[in-house]
């Protein structure tokens, strides 16, 4: 039976079933988004964020596809293979005055086992340039569930200023600088919230140039 749905703005197309059995649910569904622009990427974030996409130029491509198999009981979940991918795409707003260009997007989703506790996320690739500034990440994030462990590596450039430059979003108050990463930190979540900073591991630099933000949490 086909079905379609939406993610946030995402149109998603489902092909598959669910039955149900006296120890719970056996799933099969596959999916993906019928169209392939990147406006599709955008689609993803809260209308409240990405505001009205109509008028967004957009270039490149974005998939999402993914397979959800198996049992659904008080002690599994089915296995899941979700592939999230975009080449050399680019948007821009058409009342601010610069691009986002060169996004490489590559992210899987997955869960082998059934066991709720081995979904994980690996964000093989997520690349992306605003004027001259290049920036590259990377990152596994385990342990989904409960106290999220992720391991990043960074690696570029960003000018803060350039941020309200190419995205709508509501500064209340004014961020500039440049940010300057090639590090890789490794680090649980917990670990964050509690200031255990002998569990977060960090190598190699991080560089701040003519840093302005002003909040009113900060005195």
């Amino acid at each position: 039976k086909e079905n379609k749905g939406y993610l946030n703005q995402l149109p998603l197309e489902f092909d598959g079933f669910v039955k149900l059995l006296e120890n719970g649910q056996e799933v099969d569904i596959t999916f993906e988004n019928p169209g392939s622009t990147f406006k599709d990427f955008l689609a993803l974030v809260p209308e409240t964020y990405s505001k009205d996409l109509d008028n967004v130029e957009t270039t490149g491509d974005f998939k999402v596809k993914g397979i959800i198999k198996g049992m659904v009981t008080e002690e599994t979940i089915p296995t899941i293979d979700i592939k999230i991918a975009s080449n050399n795409a680019s948007f821009k707003y058409p009342d601010l005055p610069k691009r986002v260009e060169n996004i490489v997007i590559d992210t899987d989703i997955k869960n082998t086992t059934g066991n709720s506790e081995d979904t994980y996320v690996a964000i093989n690739t997520l690349n992306f340039k605003i004027d001259e500034d290049a920036f590259k990440a990377s990152a596994q994030l385990r342990n989904l569930a409960s106290n999220m462990m992720v391991n990043a590596n960074l690696d570029g450039t960003i000018n803060l200023a350039n941020i309200s430059k190419v995205y709508p979003v509501d500064l209340q108050k004014e961020m500039s600088g440049i940010l300057r990463a090639k590090l890789n930190t490794q680090f649980d979540m917990n670990a964050l919230e509690t200031n255990a900073y002998q569990r977060i591991r960090t190598s190699g630099n991080l560089v701040a140039d003519n840093l302005i933000f002003s909040s009113e949490d900060l005195p």
